[in-house]
C-alpha cells in the first residue's frame, strides 16, 4: 500500500473514532437527563399526590408540541432536524409606538382611530398549550424540571440518530479504502 492510501485510512479511522467518542459523550448525557426527568417527575408525583398525574387528567385534545423532520443533504445522509412549537422561542409582540402616538395626537379624527383600533385588536389564539397548565397554574418545580429533562433529551437523541449516520458514512468509506 502507497504511503497515500495509509494516510487516508489513518485520517478515516481517527474521524470514526472521534464520531464514537461523541456519540458516547451524548448517548451519557441522554441517559442522565432522562434518568433526572423520571426522577423529577416521580417527586412531583409525590407531592402532588399519586392521582394527579394519571391518565385521566390528560387533554384528549393535545398535539405534538415536537417534530422531527427528515432531510437529505448534499452526501445523501439523512440529517434530523427537531423542531415544533415546543422547541421554538416564544416572542411577544410589541405595540408599534407610532401608531399609539398617532392616535393620541389625533384624538379628533375618529375615523383613523376606529381603523387603528380594529387593527390592533386582531390577535391570534396560540396553538401549542404548555401541557403543564393541564394540571394548573402552580405546578410543582419539580415538573417544570422534568419537562425540561424530557425536552433536552430529545434534543440529545436527534444529535445520536445524525451521528449514528456520520459513523456508518465513515465506516463504509473505510471499508472502501482497506478494500482496495
Amino acid at each position: 500500500m502507497s504511503k497515500e492510501k495509509l494516510d487516508a485510512i489513518d485520517n478515516c479511522l481517527f474521524e470514526l473514532l472521534e464520531l464514537c467518542e461523541n456519540f458516547n459523550e451524548i448517548r451519557i448525557k441522554s441517559n442522565k437527563e432522562l434518568s433526572s426527568g423520571y426522577f423529577n417527575l416521580a417527586k412531583s408525583k409525590y407531592s402532588q399526590g399519586a392521582g394527579s398525574f394519571t391518565s385521566l387528567s390528560y387533554d384528549k385534545r393535545m398535539k405534538s408540541g415536537a417534530i422531527i423532520t427528515c432531510e437529505k443533504d448534499d452526501k445523501e445522509l439523512m440529517q434530523y432536524k427537531i423542531g415544533g412549537e415546543m422547541y421554538e422561542k416564544k416572542v411577544k409582540p410589541s405595540e408599534n409606538k407610532k401608531e399609539t402616538e398617532s392616535t393620541i395626537k389625533n384624538r379628533n379624527n375618529e375615523e383613523k382611530s376606529e381603523e387603528k383600533k380594529e387593527t390592533t385588536v386582531v390577535e391570534e389564539e396560540p396553538k401549542f398549550k404548555n401541557p403543564l397548565y393541564w394540571y394548573g397554574v402552580l405546578v410543582p418545580q419539580s415538573l417544570r424540571n422534568s419537562q425540561k429533562d424530557f425536552k433536552n433529551a430529545l434534543i440529545s437523541f436527534v444529535e445520536l440518530a445524525n451521528i449514528a449516520q456520520k459513523i456508518n458514512e465513515k465506516y463504509n468509506e473505510y471499508k472502501k479504502l482497506t478494500e482496495e
